[in-house]
């Protein structure tokens, strides 16, 4: 018969507590590296995805403007009336009998420049670019998030280990019953 007493159950709670206390720590030292280290690759693909965007939408303005430009030729080839019509207004001439009205000059007709149809949508980095640019670039924040990457590592590896488990257990204990002790003393009845 085998009967597992009360210290092997707490040493082996203990144990597997420390182990995942031990693996989180190291993923959390690993995450760390890793923004570090990927953050100048990742910033330069948010910001050449970004320019591929703002090239996109400038893409779209410019067919529009060379589909509009296409029926204007194409109504000046076959509307005699047309061509008339805007040669009128770029030689600001006209024929005997029309009224002119004064109007401001936004207003006035332009046969040179036409108004674009389509207004471009500012397209804006997303949120995170700055933090990225900051992890990338300033090297007093790089170095002090690599140093805490590695202190996390190196406690992990020095303090969460399983034979570090009566100890460790000991000093969260006497942890704990100080913060009560002194929570106690302040504590009103």
């Amino acid at each position: 018969m085998s009967s597992s007493s009360p210290q092997n159950t707490d040493d082996s709670q203990h144990g597997a507590m420390i182990s995942l206390v031990f693996w989180c720590s190291l993923v959390v030292a690993v995450g760390i590296f890793s923004v570090i280290a990927f953050a100048p690759k990742w910033l330069a693909h948010v910001e050449l995805w970004n320019r591929r965007q703002a090239n996109q939408v400038r893409l779209v303005t410019l067919e529009r403007q060379v589909s509009d430009l296409g029926k204007v030729v194409h109504s000046l080839e076959t509307d005699a009336e047309f061509a008339a019509q805007l040669a009128r207004i770029d030689f600001d001439a006209s024929r005997p009998g029309d009224e002119r009205i004064a109007v401001s000059a936004d207003h006035a007709l332009d046969a040179r420049t036409a108004p674009s149809a389509f207004s471009r949508p500012a397209v804006s980095l997303p949120w995170y670019a700055p933090l990225l640019r900051l992890f990338a670039y300033n090297d007093t924040i790089r170095y002090c998030l690599l140093t805490i990457a590695a202190a996390i590592a190196i406690m992990a590896f020095t303090f969460l280990h399983e034979s570090q488990a009566a100890p460790l257990t000991r000093a969260v204990g006497s942890s704990q019953s100080l913060l009560s002790r002194v929570v106690d003393r302040y504590r009103r009845s």
